[in-house]
């Protein structure tokens, strides 16, 4: 053992240095310590040797403990080596050769940060033998070329993990020359070359993976500046996941040998053109989110026996896998000629994006299953011919204006016929002009514009028109009368204008507007529904049994006409300006604001409101018809004769007001009477209810003060006025209030009142007085009889003319009845 440390403190071999000679030997150089070779350095150098070296920290300056080799660096040569760089340390020299002879051993680790090893010429991580470099937590290493696995028989093993951790290769690296090569970018290593082969030779066999990110987030990563080759003539992997990148040139996967790549929540970035399959079998596979860009794209361009790529499945957060050329993607060849068996897979989940051409020559396949592909064309001349197109599902959309007509390329992706079907997604994102009639049939057209649209044959499924007005007119692209069958669908994102009918069991998308010449038709059976958001009519909406259904908002203007019976629904708000007639059954669901301009009657039948209604204007219930509230409802009352049902909250005017009926209004047992109390003036201060009619009392009577209102004894408060009063409240919910005051609610043949007393007025007339004590002698559980002697003489005179039919007891015979009383109770206690 040889330990070289500190400050000053050199070793210089003018020959060979030998670490392990014949035997174990050891070096260690620490603290600054320095050691020269002039000639090689060998660390285990004949078969039966170990050999050690560890190059670790600096001096007190910061200087570098250093092993510098003027010519090459063995480690492992027949024997077994180590190398540890650590702390700092620096080791240098021309070539590097790890695990050199066959069956050799040879392990480097350069670990820490400023651990360096500068190699200037060639690093062979297992050169014949078996070796295993490792770069960690910081250190760094350089050289001109990189080759791991190099001779057969050889397996080696390079691993860079962790932030600042890197290997510099500023010529080639060869994962896998002729050997066994493994490179593993972890954690945020990076590592660099100009040009990269994974499996070089017939018998090279090289995996590079590059995972994850490091503790900020800085992605692992491989950066080829020129061309990338996975399958040169050997067997070559690339595996990229879980965030990492890799950024090259030129990349060919499958040359003469077998290539396969694998993208899983990663990026890989090609600045030029991508190659799957020249004359051999390549394989790329893009999932779970994961990233590919080219320029070109060429799938099989040799003679491939068969060669794929494949682009499904989109990752947690929702991002889909996605491939995208800014070019031309060639399926089958090149740009001019033809190759082998290419195959382009796009699955749930997956993106393909072709910025220009999509072509298929006679050995290539398309296959469709559920993903996306946008393009700006599909080749005219090859796919007529030869290539095979599979649609079963997804979404072919293409990024310019095409023309929709038999013989073409679309009629061939489509399987040939003008049908959409189940699943299918055919988008125009530019201007379709349909020249033959299309059926859509389960599926979807999308387009910017349409030409021509009468020759859609929406039979089932959706149309979307998303750059163009749509207008329902005599002489207009569909016609003066618009039937939505069931399961259809039409979305105009800038709009749908009717001047004509609307009808039928579909659903119509974007903003629409009924005109004043316009109808809208909800026919018996029918469920006819608007998704779209700023909904109105100014001219008819007829209910014929059927119903209407707004998803958003609705607005029936000034002139619109809302007629007939069936179910009005808007998941919205809907606002009425204009007239609004029900008759039979109808049924209004969603909230319903009636302004100061709008009316709504319900004439023959019963209407019901199964939602919040504020009533502004006017609403009017015919004789012998209903309308029925299982919501709130707030604002005026009814002005017509028929009954008026309340399930809901009834809250008069707006807060407070005076809310009148016409006719009847019945409470159910749901119900509930909101009564605000701020002040002693009717519709002022206090809600009020007026009914012409009977007015049927049931459910919860619910009293609130408002305004900071103070109240005194004989406070009287009208709610309710009516022809006759029938029933009681089944609760009444009441306010506290101040000092030894009550509440008293007097139900009256024609009104009912609530007014404040003291405490100990148990017959409710507005005084503490004798008959209040033979109340409660008849009755003990009426009150305490302590509040009785408390407030006895206490007076509202309220009630004072009613309480004069009954004789009043004096005084004397007052307290020899408390007296005797009070005794009977002792004794009986």
């Amino acid at each position: 053992m040889v330990t070289v440390n500190g400050d000053g403190s050199t070793w210089t071999s003018s020959g060979i240095l030998y670490v392990g000679h014949e035997g174990e030997g050891t070096l260690n150089v620490e603290a600054g310590g320095q050691v020269t070779s002039h000639f090689e350095g060998i660390v285990g150098n004949l078969s039966d040797s170990v050999g050690t070296v560890t190059v670790s920290g600096t001096d007190e300056a910061d200087n570098p403990s250093t092993w510098t080799n003027s010519s090459d660096l063995i480690v492992g040569k027949a024997g077994q080596g180590t190398l540890n760089v650590e702390d700092g340390g620096l080791v240098s020299n021309v070539f590097g050769f790890i695990g050199f002879d066959q069956d050799s051993m040879g392990t480097v680790t350069v670990t820490g940060e400023g651990s360096t090893w500068t190699t200037s010429n060639f690093i062979s991580v297992g050169v014949v033998g078996h070796a295993t470099l490792n770069i960690e937590a910081g250190g760094q290493v350089s050289n001109d070329t990189g080759s791991i696995g190099g001779d057969p028989g050889s397996t080696g093993i390079a691993t860079v993990t962790g932030e600042g951790s890197t290997w510099t290769n500023t010529s080639n690296l060869y994962v896998g020359n002729s050997g066994e090569g493994t490179l593993n970018i972890e954690a945020g290593g990076q590592v660099s070359s100009t040009t990269g082969v994974i499996g070089n030779s017939s018998t090279g066999l090289g995996g590079v993976t590059v995972r994850g990110t490091d503790g900020s987030g800085t992605p692992s990563r491989w950066t080829v500046g020129g061309g990338l080759t996975v399958g040169n003539a050997g067997s070559g992997g690339l595996f990229v996941r879980d965030g990492a990148e890799v950024q090259s040139g030129e990349t060919h996967v499958g040359v003469s040998g077998n290539g396969n790549v694998l993208i899983n929540d990663a990026n890989w970035t090609i600045a030029t053109n991508l190659y799957v399959g020249d004359f051999g079998v390549g394989s790329v596979n893009v999932q779970n989110g994961g990233q590919l860009s080219s320029e070109f794209g060429f799938i099989a361009d040799g003679a491939s026996p068969i060669s794929t790529v494949t682009v499904a499945q989109a990752n947690e957060s929702g991002t889909p896998a996605t491939f995208t050329t800014s070019q031309d993607l060639v399926v089958g060849g090149n740009n001019t000629t033809a190759g082998g068996n290419g195959r382009l897979n796009v699955g749930l989940g997956g993106v393909v994006n072709v910025g220009n051409r999509l072509r298929l020559w006679d050995s290539g396949t398309v296959n469709l299953n559920g993903g996306t592909i946008n393009l700006a064309e599909l080749d005219s001349v090859f796919v007529n011919v030869f290539g095979t197109f599979n649609f079963s599902h997804g979404k072919l959309n293409f990024t310019t204006d095409q023309t929709i007509d038999t013989g073409g390329t679309l009629e061939t992706a489509l399987g040939g016929s003008l049908t959409i079907g189940f699943a299918q997604h055919l988008g125009v994102e530019g201007v379709a002009t349909i020249l033959k009639p299309v059926a859509i049939d389960g599926g979807t057209l999308s387009v910017g514009e349409v030409v021509n649209p009468q020759l859609i044959d929406l039979q089932r499924g959706t149309l979307n028109i998303n750059n163009q007005p749509v207008a329902i007119e005599p002489g207009g692209p569909f016609g003066n009368t618009l039937n939505l069958q069931e399961e259809t669908t039409i979305n105009a994102a800038l709009g749908v204008t009717n001047h004509g009918v609307v009808k039928g069991n579909g659903t119509l998308g974007g903003p629409f507007t009924n005109a004043a010449d316009g109808e809208v038709q909800g026919l018996a059976g029918n469920n006819l529904q608007f998704t779209g958001s700023g909904n109105s009519n100014s001219g008819q909406l007829t209910l014929s049994g059927g119903q209407v259904h707004f998803t958003q908002d609705f607005t029936n203007n000034a002139t619109g006409l809302v007629i007939g019976n069936g179910t009005l629904r808007g998941d919205g708000e809907t606002s009425n300006d204009g007239n609004m007639a029900f008759s039979a059954t109808a049924n209004v669901i969603g909230d319903v604001v009636n302004n100061a301009s709008g009316t709504i009657i319900s004439a023959g039948g019963a209407t019901t409101f199964y939602d919040d209604v504020v009533n502004n204007g006017e609403i009017r219930t015919y004789t012998n018809s209903f309308t029925v509230y299982f919501g709130s409802y707030s604002g005026s009352g009814d002005t017509g004769s028929g009954t008026v049902i309340m399930e809901g909250d009834l809250k008069p005017g707006s807060s407070p007001g005076i809310m009148s009926f016409g006719g009847d209004l019945e409470f159910g047992p749901a119900a509930t009477l909101e009564i605000e109390l701020g002040g002693l003036l009717a519709g002022d201060d206090f809600d009020h209810i007026t009914v012409a009619d009977d007015i049927t009392l049931n459910g919860l009577l619910d009293v609130s003060i408002i305004n900071g209102f103070t109240h005194s004894a004989g406070d009287t408060f009208e709610i309710i006025t009516a022809a006759s009063v029938l029933d009681t409240f089944d609760t009444v919910s009441l306010p506290p209030l101040p000092g030894d005051l009550h509440w008293f609610v007097n139900y009256g043949a024609t009104s009912v009142e609530l007014v404040t007393t003291f405490a100990g007025d148990f017959d409710f007339d507005g005084d503490v007085d004798g008959r209040d004590f033979l109340v409660w002698q008849q009755s003990p559980a009426v009150g305490s009889l302590t509040d009785w002697q408390s407030n006895y003489g206490a007076t509202t005179g309220t009630l004072g003319a009613t309480s004069a039919a009954v004789p009043e007891p004096s005084s004397l015979l007052l307290m020899a009845l408390l007296l005797v009383t009070l005794s009977l109770r002792r004794k009986a206690a």
